[in-house]
């Protein structure tokens, strides 16, 4: 950007835990803005939006007052929505703690958020969008995850597209929710994807969220109430900080006397935020047969 004359040019991000810059001090994104003179900034400041297909969001004042967003994101699993790319990750631009509430409005219907994140993409609609794959993560991420290298960039304008084609590298393309949720509205033709560049590669040993399971197909299917799994809380682990607790959207996690929490699986709406949250990896996913022993 710099090269092609941009005057001004900030980075920024709504974490769910801590805060922009102390994120990209610790990733190592601080000390190159700094190297470019480039402003982090926290996106705290909402806004109301109407959104494309009338949803209401309060989206980040930063954002909306952008002339172009590049929206960068990471190529790794996701225990809600099996993969966040492109589209999941405009959630970012929803101001902090209100993420949580659109948890809560949609509940344990996985296709109802989907439908919202591809609103919220289409209502911000990026000018750009970059999937960092060099590096990625594959299994329970964003919290769990393990590091996956697959040496891979994908780029383009239609964020709907870039993502497919993340997904078909992992052959999750058929399954993913957001993907779908852009195909019903309209917004996705594999067909009329063209791909430039470097031949598609797949990744056949790629390991998705366990909140998925592979039938005699071979095709992964996260809907199936079969494979429904629930936050377990490990108590040698748990150091009763409430993280998980201040962020579950449906008030399902207390703490006990002995300062752990626990987690009241009638009311988990199996979002999976208090396993992302927590810094200890102390919550694990267990069918609820395991989880009631």
């Amino acid at each position: 950007m710099k090269d092609f004359g941009v005057s001004k040019i900030t980075v920024g991000d709504s974490p769910a835990v801590s805060s922009a810059i102390r994120v990209a001090k610790k990733s190592g994104v601080e000390e190159v803005c700094k190297k470019y003179g480039v402003d982090i900034v926290d996106f705290n400041t909402p806004v109301k939006v109407k959104g494309k297909f009338g949803r209401n969001f309060e989206l980040s004042r930063e954002v909306l007052e952008a002339d172009k967003i590049i929206n960068i994101a990471k190529f790794k699993t996701h225990t809600h929505m099996i993969m966040t790319l492109s589209v999941k990750n405009m959630f970012g631009a929803i101001v902090g703690l209100r993420k949580s509430a659109w948890h809560a409005k949609t509940g344990t219907n996985k296709m109802r958020f989907a439908d919202m994140l591809v609103e919220l993409y289409e209502t911000v609609r990026p000018t750009f969008n970059i999937i960092d794959g060099i590096w990625g993560m594959e299994g329970n991420g964003p919290r769990n995850g393990k590091p996956k290298k697959l040496g891979t960039l994908i780029i383009g304008q239609n964020g709907h597209a870039v993502d497919f084609i993340a997904c078909k590298m992992v052959k999750l393309q058929k399954v993913v929710p957001t993907l779908l949720a852009a195909e019903k509205r309209g917004l996705l033709s594999s067909k009329s994807i063209n791909l430039v560049g470097d031949s598609l590669r797949i990744f056949d040993d790629f390991i998705p969220p366990d909140t998925s399971i592979k039938g005699i197909t071979g095709i992964i299917n996260p809907f199936s109430r079969f494979s429904a799994k629930f936050p377990k809380v490990n108590p040698d682990e748990c150091i009763g900080c409430r993280i998980c607790e201040e962020h579950c959207p449906a008030n399902a996690i207390s703490i006990t006397a002995d300062d752990k929490a626990i987690v009241d699986i009638s009311k988990c709406i199996r979002c999976y935020v208090c396993q992302e949250v927590c810094p200890q990896n102390a919550i694990e996913l267990v069918r609820k047969n395991r989880y009631l022993r």
